[in-house]
């Protein structure tokens, strides 16, 4: 099943599997290694909302949801 990364479930796993970002933002976000086909998974949302904190090759990073709306990702 695929769905946006902003609503895969903390501690589920998934993988990217398309990004609708323009260039810029979707560059930047290769750069930090969210790219198809690697797996990603939700650790941490926020307390006001907006931003969740994603493990992604052993490294933590944070991306905005309005972001993530946009990273389509199959669950495992």
């Amino acid at each position: 099943m695929v769905v946006t990364l902003n609503k895969l479930g903390i501690n589920s796993i998934g993988i990217v599997k398309n990004i609708k970002l323009d260039d810029k933002i979707k560059r930047r976000i290769a750069d930090l290694g969210i790219i198809k086909d690697t797996k990603i998974k939700p650790v941490f949302s926020g307390a006001c909302g907006g931003i969740r904190a994603y493990e992604i090759r052993n490294i933590l990073l944070a991306v905005r949801d309005e972001d993530a709306s946009k990273i389509h990702v199959e669950i495992c």
